[in-house]
């Protein structure tokens, strides 16, 4: 999976609930796809190790830990 695909997983699985709901957990995010915790673990753990994705993904905006895969 490369990081156009993982972006394009992100954007069709986050829900604007999800979105709405994150202020109760004083998330603030100027830009939120509002998917799980336990989708975005999810993926993680299928996506496994890879540094270039990591990277490629923080440099395109997605800083949201969880989604990175582990390197």
């Amino acid at each position: 999976m490369d990081k156009n695909e993982v972006m394009q997983w992100l954007e069709q699985r986050g829900t604007r609930r999800t979105v709405e709901g994150l202020p109760r957990y004083g998330i603030e995010a100027k830009h939120a796809f509002g998917v799980t915790m336990g989708a975005l673990l999810s993926l993680r753990k299928r996506l496994g190790k890879d540094h270039a994705l990591s990277l490629a993904l923080w440099e395109s905006g997605c800083t949201k830990r969880a989604c990175w895969p582990r390197w």
